[in-house]
């Protein structure tokens, strides 16, 4: 079973993998177009879910910290993968452009069991953006690598699954030096659909510092049990958080918004 899903109107473009199973090599088709450039940093990501970037680059303005408007460049895709051979994710994210892509998707056949309970842990890896950023950064840019601890626990006499985001933190961008402390994700109890699929509700995921106190955070989840006997999962989470007057800049009051996109890797 081949499971693609846009997480969120963010994520409108379209991804198609190819995955030689012998080598592992895997062929990315991003909005029609190969992907050649592509290439893993293993000092980047977290555990199973692995960091990847492109050779390109994009160029954006953005306002300095004197007033003036600077021309910067970023590398033009974001991902990250977690792949076995039972299955793979991979979200891309195309800086300062609102496309990108979520795949989840099977290599193996899975059975669902009829009863029991499962615990299954591993490794979170996603990207902070900015949504609205009031004019004085772009639209988003990729600001920050987020990782974090990731659960599940699977109830299969009665289909449900839920789980949480923990020891969340960002990144920085260049070089990885941990950063600020994001709160716990949860993911509420959902339904586990006939092809052992699920989707939910995440609630928390704030920012821990003071600038937003006062934002609107939302989120979801989706997901896939896999491995032949449903001993696995792979999923993503996104979280908006939305502050309407989070930054002031010359004494104005601007939007402060940021979203998060990111994809887990766990087993028993």
């Amino acid at each position: 079973m081949a499971v693609s899903v846009n997480a969120n109107e963010q994520l409108n473009g379209t991804l198609e993998l190819s995955v030689d199973k012998a080598t592992g090599e895997t062929v990315f088709v991003l909005n029609g177009v190969e992907e050649t450039n592509l290439t893993t940093d293993a000092e980047f990501g977290n555990g199973d879910v692995k960091y990847f970037t492109d050779e390109d680059t994009v160029s954006y303005s953005a306002l300095g910290v004197q007033g003036d408007w600077l021309t910067l460049d970023g590398n033009r895709i974001f991902g990250a993968k977690a792949q076995s051979d039972d299955a793979i994710a991979v979200l891309t994210i195309e800086n300062v452009a609102d496309t990108g892509a979520l795949v989840l998707e099977r290599l193996s056949d899975t059975a669902v069991p009829e009863f029991g309970n499962a615990e299954m842990s591993g490794d979170y890896f996603g990207y902070w953006q900015t949504g609205d950023a009031g004019g004085h950064l772009p639209s988003q840019l990729v600001l920050n690598p987020i990782i974090g601890d990731a659960k599940l626990t699977v109830d299969f006499a009665n289909s449900m699954v839920s789980g949480a985001i923990t020891n969340r933190s960002l990144r920085n961008l260049k070089t990885n030096a941990p950063g600020s402390q994001l709160t716990d994700v949860i993911l509420e109890d959902t339904s586990i659909d006939g092809f052992g699929g699920f989707s939910g509700t995440a609630t928390g995921g704030r920012h821990t510092s003071s600038g937003f106190d006062d934002a609107t955070v939302t989120g979801s989840f989706v997901g896939l049990l896999t491995r032949s006997q449903a001993t696995g999962a792979i999923g993503a989470v996104e979280i908006i958080t939305n502050d309407p007057e989070g930054q002031e800049v010359d004494g104005v009051a601007l939007p402060r918004d940021r979203v998060e996109t990111g994809i887990f890797s766990v087993s028993e």
